[in-house]
């Protein structure tokens, strides 16, 4: 973010304590400039996470901090599917046709190439916490795991690029993804799809390249076939 030319504002606390904070602080301090406060987040699903949204959204809209959500951890946008969640159909294979022959996968937007800078005024921008901090140990590599996962964006992708492209394991999916022992039998991506790292969205469209540019089959359709069976889920 400071090589796009912003910056973030790291705080220890629960989320809809600290972001309100952060808000009304910078309502009271920019004041005299009647700046407009808005707060953007990606939307959860499981009710822990929604109980925390709620009062999050609460708490800013009672200091005038208009509230947008996203949801951008699935395939397809649940906004628009002809039905709602609640009207889900009760098989997967309906809702799999349904989907495919009505609905589009919505495409991923590129990488910013710059980031407004924060608001020019004196904020506490905290440290970026390690893990001791928190009373924790990174633990030892376990030595029978078939792959060394690392977190974040970038391990992510270079875990796509070496599973679709540099191994070309996809041709081969549909035969291999049910084994275990090795690190290229599956895919792999779930660990880095479940916390946001990867979006399904950026997967699906690495598949439809590597169709166009190397084979399409019944192995690079059923991955996206998985990653329905997610969406679902």
């Amino acid at each position: 973010m400071q090589k796009l030319g912003s910056n973030l504002v790291i705080r220890k606390q629960k989320p809809e304590i600290a972001i309100p904070e952060i808000a009304q602080e910078l309502a009271t301090k920019t004041a005299a400039s009647k700046l407009e406060l808005s707060a953007f987040f990606h939307q959860e699903v499981t009710s822990e996470e929604t109980q925390v949204e709620i009062t999050l959204e609460r708490s800013l809209k009672s200091i005038g901090v208009k509230v947008k959500s996203f949801r951008g951890h699935t395939l397809y946008d649940p906004n628009n599917l002809s039905f709602n969640i609640q009207q889900l159909p009760e098989v997967f294979t309906g809702f799999r046709k349904d989907v495919e022959k009505n609905y589009w996968v919505n495409p991923t937007f590129p990488p910013p190439q710059k980031l407004p800078s924060l608001p020019d005024i004196d904020i506490d921008l905290g440290e970026l916490p390690a893990l001791f901090s928190f009373n924790l140990e990174l633990p030892p590599q376990e030595p029978r795991a078939v792959l060394a996962f690392k977190g974040g964006e970038i391990a992510g992708k270079e875990r796509v690029k070496n599973y679709i492209w540099q191994q070309d394991c996809l041709k081969i999916y549909k035969q291999t993804r049910n084994g275990m022992l090795g690190a290229d039998y599956s895919s792999k991506f779930s660990s880095w799809l479940a916390l946001g790292c990867l979006s399904p969205r950026y997967i699906y469209e690495q598949v439809k390249e590597y169709e166009e540019q190397r084979v399409k089959n019944d192995s690079t359709y059923w991955l996206i076939f998985e990653l329905l069976w997610r969406n679902y889920f």
